[in-house]
């Protein structure tokens, strides 16, 4: 994730017993997006699949890499979003031929 649009915050509030993680990814999403063209549907998907990667990523602090992977034989073919301990972030979905997820 690029430093000045993109973050990644850890957030505790101990009163409240809660812990969370806070995700804004603007230039790299738009990296993502300027490599393939994407229907609407299928671009909303694999943002919410960068999203969780980035969220699990910073709240279990995974020492490496975190991928999440979605394979179906309808439309979108594959889903897959990464993220590293060191910020970087990954993300490509296939559909069919012709197919909106």
């Amino acid at each position: 994730m690029t430093a000045q649009t993109d973050s990644l915050i850890r957030f505790l509030l101990p009163d409240a017993g809660v812990r969370g993680v806070h995700v804004q990814l603007q230039a790299t999403w738009q990296e993502i997006l300027s490599h393939a063209v994407y229907p609407d549907n299928a671009a909303e998907l694999l943002g919410e699949a960068c999203v969780a990667s980035a969220l699990f990523t910073g709240h279990t602090k995974v020492d490496g890499r975190l991928s999440i992977q979605l394979r179906s034989n309808t439309g979108l073919r594959t889903l897959f979003a990464e993220c590293t301990a060191a910020g970087t972030l990954r993300g490509i979905a296939q559909l069919a031929d012709g197919a909106d997820a």
